[in-house]
């Protein structure tokens, strides 16, 4: 059956902003809802052992997280580093800088990631995204897999149908209905020795000589090229929009550090300085981002400050990416408090989710005045961060 009845890769996969605005739709916001229940749910461990069982849902923010037992329920992580080798009974839901799934997973697995890999048993559906997924040769999906990404290596099998798009595919594995795969104009596909797609196979580039394939390798139905020509006007757009989606979804994964381990100071933050004072926060954000990086720069030209310039310069970009996420949580805090007198008092993630996604659509949509709004935010956060800490300061003295 062709996989066009499921999903067209001419309407849906050609609109690479569809893709980004899906990736977000079906990962962040799950991901923000479980970790918002988990905020009030104390004792889910970083590590779960191989002789552990855990009862009822797996929601945890953290470093590294490792699930080598098994899970009576679903898995909703947000962290640096997954590693699932143990039993899930329901879904993996992800976001990290790499995952590897090597256990077995009975319902659906959507991550992404920069460095996905799987090993392991998926029972239902598999959504992967990340600059590189591989599937090794002990990989299941049993029903369909939907993969976005930079390098792709398919092997394994996949129940059903395959929906590809990425730079370089490399397929040596058992399809067990359709494979389409998008590689645009500068992408190759290899459909290697081992594969074996039971039905059609069609791929959408701008050459038909982008695809090689094996002598050995076996497609049941028709192969299939579609023309791809990139778009006269507008054509970095998607990627510009690709790329700040994985971009929101880092911030996210910060945000939710910050608005667990420091709630605190969150509330602080926005009380004092959007609440009460949000100009004179504008205003100190304006003088230390446009000093700090002078005071660097004088302090560079002397032997014996260089290692503290370095210091500060790496401390003012560390500074200037926090400020836009402390902007954003301020701005859900400053919504919700409007919803809710008493919404400060339970789970910020919820309130870092909406002020993250508004800010995020207000810069990204919004042409020349998107970019005052970055540049207001980014300031105001600077601002913020600047006034609560010399705050803190005075009072220990």
């Amino acid at each position: 059956m062709d996989l066009a009845l499921y999903f067209p890769m001419k309407n849906f996969f050609g609109r690479r902003w569809g893709l980004a605005v899906l990736a977000a739709v079906v990962l962040a916001v799950p991901l923000a809802a479980g970790a918002f229940l988990a905020a009030d749910r104390p004792g889910v461990p970083a590590q779960l052992n191989r002789d552990q069982i855990f009862q009822g849902d797996y929601i945890a923010v953290g470093d590294v997280i490792e699930i080598s037992g098994n899970v009576d329920g679903d898995v909703i992580v947000a962290a640096q580093r997954l590693v699932v080798s143990g039993a899930v009974s329901g879904d993996v839901i992800a976001a990290a800088s790499s995952i590897e799934i090597s256990g077995d997973v009975e319902g659906d697995v959507r991550v992404a990631a920069m460095q996905v890999d799987i090993s392991g048993t998926i029972g239902r559906n598999a959504n992967l995204w990340g600059q590189q997924v591989t599937m090794t040769d002990t990989a299941s999906v049993g029903r369909n897999l939907y993969a976005v990404g930079e390098q792709l290596t398919l092997q394994g099998t996949v129940g059903r149908n395959l929906a590809v798009r990425a730079l370089n595919v490399a397929i040596r594995g058992s399809i067990g209905g359709a494979a389409q795969v998008h590689v645009g104009d500068r992408g190759t596909i290899a459909l290697q020795s081992g594969t074996d797609i039971k039905s059609s196979f069609t791929y959408e580039a701008t050459a038909a000589t982008q695809l090689t394939r094996d002598e050995s390798a076996k497609v049941g139905g028709e192969v299939r090229h579609l023309p791809w020509a990139e778009p006269e006007s507008g054509s970095g757009w998607p990627h510009f929009l690709f790329f700040r989606i994985i971009g929101l979804f880092g911030m996210f994964v910060v945000g939710l550090v910050l608005v667990t381990f420091a709630p605190k100071a969150m509330v602080g933050i926005t009380q004092q300085s959007w609440t009460r004072q949000p100009l004179p926060a504008l205003a100190w954000g304006l003088v230390v981002t446009l000093v700090t990086p002078v005071a660097a720069l004088v302090l560079a030209f002397t032997i014996i400050g260089l290692p503290l310039a370095l210091l500060i310069f790496g401390g003012y970009l560390m500074v200037l990416y926090l400020a836009q996420i402390v902007a954003g949580i301020a701005l859900g805090i400053f919504v919700f408090s409007r919803l809710s007198a008493n919404r400060s008092r339970g789970s910020l993630v919820l309130p870092m989710v909406l002020g993250m996604t508004l800010l995020f659509f207000l810069t990204v949509f919004l042409g020349p005045f998107g970019i005052l709004v970055k540049i207001s935010a980014v300031l105001w956060g600077v601002g913020a961060l600047w006034r609560f800490k010399t705050q803190q300061l005075a009072q220990w003295r």
